[in-house]
């Protein structure tokens, strides 16, 4: 019975540790350091075009995470929480890059299936997301 617990703990870490997200940022020039904001309030914009005044650049912002326990609203969403504690109240999507999934096989197949193996499922590619965090200044500003 205690190996039984052992085993579903370790699991459990397992599935905690896979799922995470990391996400890191790199301030900007001189930009102003702001009060934090809410995460709910941080806006995100597909292209600078759609901004609606004019903002301030504040900090590069990215995210990772397992391709199989990560989805792109995962990555929204830290990348937001991760902006708003920059006091940023708006993010320009830069890009998400989906991992590629290698599906050619040829002479050495039993060698190409175990690589496959081991970069899908043993170490398997990572989802990635950029993006700009800025503050978009009110209109009477």
């Amino acid at each position: 019975m205690r190996r039984y617990v052992s085993l579903t703990s370790l699991c459990a870490i397992f599935m905690t540790l896979t799922g995470c997200v990391s996400t890191g940022a790199t301030r900007l020039g001189a930009a102003a350091i702001r009060p934090a904001v809410d995460p709910e309030t941080v806006v995100i914009y597909r292209t600078a075009d759609q901004v609606p005044s004019t903002y301030d650049e504040i900090a590069l912002v990215f995210a990772e995470g397992d391709h199989t326990f990560t989805k792109e609203e995962r990555l929204y969403s830290t990348m937001r929480k991760k902006a708003a504690t920059l006091g940023a109240n708006a993010l320009i999507l830069d890009s998400v890059v989906e991992p590629q999934m290698e599906q050619r096989l040829s002479g050495k197949w039993w060698l190409e299936i175990g690589h496959a193996l081991y970069t899908n499922v043993v170490n398997p590619p990572n989802r990635k997301g950029k993006a700009l965090a800025i503050y978009v200044r009110p209109r009477s500003e």
